[in-house]
């Protein structure tokens, strides 16, 4: 687990203003919303825990499943997976910026794989890649 955190490369997609002030009402007022999307479960629940001390934490296996949750509830911060079952993540972004209720929402793509093709796909998506 600690070689492929280390080799996970992020994606960061457009953020204008401040989107962590720009949500709809949530369940916790005081603490921001953050949506992952990750389909290895031991992943899932890593991020789960490390954020949930400072954020409210919603999760999804897939990227259909993560389309559904912030569409209609619409977090501050979506962090996907690129490659998963049902929807990829780099489809669940597109679907995101694309539509004009989740548009705003800040994207963290991550994945262990270094493909050229999967780098490319996402710096065409994205204006800044690491």
């Amino acid at each position: 687990m600690a070689s492929q955190r280390a080799k996970i490369q992020i994606a960061i997609g457009t953020v204008t203003g401040n989107p962590l002030n720009q949500t709809a009402a949530k369940p916790n007022q005081n603490k921001a919303t953050v949506l992952i999307v990750e389909d290895n479960r031991e992943l899932r629940d890593f991020m789960k825990q490390s954020l949930a001390n400072d954020y409210e934490v919603q999760v999804s296996e897939n990227g259909l499943q993560g389309w559904e949750i912030a569409s209609t509830t619409l977090p501050d911060l979506t962090i996907s997976d690129i490659m998963m079952p049902v929807m990829d993540g780099l489809t669940l972004c597109k679907k995101l910026k694309t539509d004009v209720r989740t548009s705003h929402i800040p994207v963290i793509l991550l994945t262990a794989n270094r493909h050229r093709y999967i780098n490319y796909r996402v710096c065409s998506m994205v204006p800044m890649f690491m």
